[in-house]
């Protein structure tokens, strides 16, 4: 058993303990205090190409599996645990996307896209969320385009997708 990172690893853990000690753990406080959601860390996150980390590297992200995400998301929880929380989940998705995108037709992958004003062969359109839609969205709840994003309404929580592409 080889318990060393490897090398793109400790790069990763590297970067991700940089950001969490500059970046995370000087607003964390500010964050938990007014109960705010750390968009600033997102962006950081975004900037250094983090959150493509589990997104396959044929769909352009950084390819990394599921140890590799587990060692950057540790030391991202040093700055910052709600921020962890959350990118565990952008990061877990990611891992499933790849998958189940690769076993679907590309026309499919890119229905979604046809209604926004990327082009429909934009991987970025589909990477977050490329189910989202009627079937999947909670009968309670709707969504309707506007200008850059999807505006969300109704009982349950929309399914993360356009927004959260375009953070990347």
């Amino acid at each position: 058993m080889h318990l060393q990172p490897s090398s793109r690893q400790g790069e990763l853990i590297a970067l991700a303990r940089r950001l969490a000690c500059e970046r995370f753990a000087p607003r964390a406080d500010r964050h938990d205090r007014a109960a705010s959601f750390p968009f600033d860390d997102y962006a950081d996150l975004r900037a250094e190409g983090l959150l493509g980390l589990c997104v396959p590297e044929r769909y352009g992200g950084l390819g990394a599996d599921y140890e590799t995400y587990c060692l950057v998301a540790e030391q991202l929880a040093q700055g910052n645990a709600s921020t962890a929380l959350t990118f565990n989940m952008h990061c877990l998705t990611m891992l499933m996307m790849g998958p189940i995108a690769d076993s679907m037709p590309m026309s499919r992958r890119c229905a979604n896209a046809t209604r926004s004003s990327e082009p429909p062969s934009s991987a970025r359109s589909w990477r977050t969320a490329p189910f989202m839609d009627s079937r999947t969205a909670s009968r309670w709840s709707r969504a309707r385009p506007i200008p850059g994003s999807v505006r969300a309404a109704g009982a349950s929580a929309p399914p993360r997708g356009r927004w959260m592409a375009a953070m990347w």
